[in-house]
């Protein structure tokens, strides 16, 4: 497995895997294409994990003000869960962060999904409360 700067040429496959029911309600408003297309091969902080050449997992992170980052989105394809992509791409993450001399990185994860509660505390990240999301279209 690689992990990679991710490329305009990633975001088709991402825009796939972005697709997963998990995903799908925090995302129903947003042109996720546009954005991609974007600020990929832009940003150190948008990784791609790639076996065989494919694309298998994404994380997207965003380096904001203050020496802190917010990573927006992470999925590993379903064919290959359960095999340390998700761990790599976090770990690679955080290295890359701390690279860009970061000091905080955080995500939100809907409460109800276990499974990703779970594996963000099993890479050192604290849950720090319970939040309600608004948005509005504008």
């Amino acid at each position: 497995m690689k992990i990679r700067k991710a490329e305009i040429s990633d975001c088709k496959k991402i825009c796939q895997l972005l697709k997963t029911p998990e995903l799908i309600d925090s995302l129903a408003n947003i042109d996720m294409k546009d954005y991609l297309n974007k600020i990929a091969g832009k940003n150190d902080l948008f990784l791609v994990a790639e076996i065989e050449k494919k694309v298998v997992g994404f994380v997207l992170g965003e380096e904001l003000l203050g020496k802190c980052a917010y990573a927006h989105l992470m999925a590993v394809d379903n064919n290959f869960r359960g095999k340390g992509i998700g761990g790599e791409l976090m770990e690679t993450l955080k290295k890359k962060a701390k690279i860009k001399k970061i000091d905080y990185l955080f995500f939100f994860a809907p409460k109800e999904n276990s499974k990703l509660v779970e594996f963000y505390k099993n890479h050192k990240f604290n849950r720090k409360g319970e939040y309600i999301l608004f948005d509005t279209a504008i």
